[in-house]
């Protein structure tokens, strides 16, 4: 494969070329410093315009297709996919569970007041508590039952190999 160098040299002088067959030959005319006169302009047959472009010899590459996304990187992008998904899911479902659990338990535990008439045995702060868990775990359900629904789909689609004929024999294709 030739080098990044020469490729830019193939690439410039390719350019250059293909903008001096393009310009016309009145404008070169008057580009030239005065005493010199321009060389006659002959015309460039599409042919060897194509010739300029494309270099020959050992170091040409070869007119090849650019390969389809192999079936390798198809699968790492979907597991990838996957794996996020997984964890967005994970998370929103932890902060749900805890929010319940914690207006749950602000409700279920019982209350000890001791025989001190210091201490307020008032039931408020628990209902407060619980009336702010269990809308958040409302809220935290919502993300929840998105991205449960993404990964669904999302396993849904997951790549499926086929086996088809290509050019020296058959190609697994995703």
């Amino acid at each position: 494969m030739p080098t990044t160098p020469t490729l830019l040299r193939r690439l410039t002088s390719a350019t250059l070329l293909a903008a001096l067959a393009a310009e016309p030959a009145s404008a070169r005319a008057s580009q030239q410093p005065e005493g010199l006169e321009a060389p006659a302009a002959a015309p460039m047959p599409e042919a060897s315009a194509d010739a300029a472009q494309q270099p020959e010899g050992p170091e040409a590459p070869a007119a090849v297709p650019m390969p389809e996304a192999s079936a390798d990187a198809a699968l790492r992008q979907w597991t990838q996919q996957r794996r996020k998904l997984r964890i967005q899911l994970g998370l929103s479902a932890g902060f749900t569970a805890a929010f319940l659990l914690s207006g749950t338990l602000a409700l279920a535990i019982p209350v000890s007041c001791p025989d001190d008439p210091l201490v307020d045995c008032e039931p408020y702060g628990r209902w407060i508590a619980a009336a702010v868990m269990f809308p958040a775990a409302l809220v935290a359900a919502i993300p929840t039952a998105v991205y449960g629904v993404r990964l669904r789909r999302h396993n849904e689609r997951r790549p499926v190999a086929r086996m088809q004929l290509a050019p020296g024999g058959l190609a697994i294709r995703f």
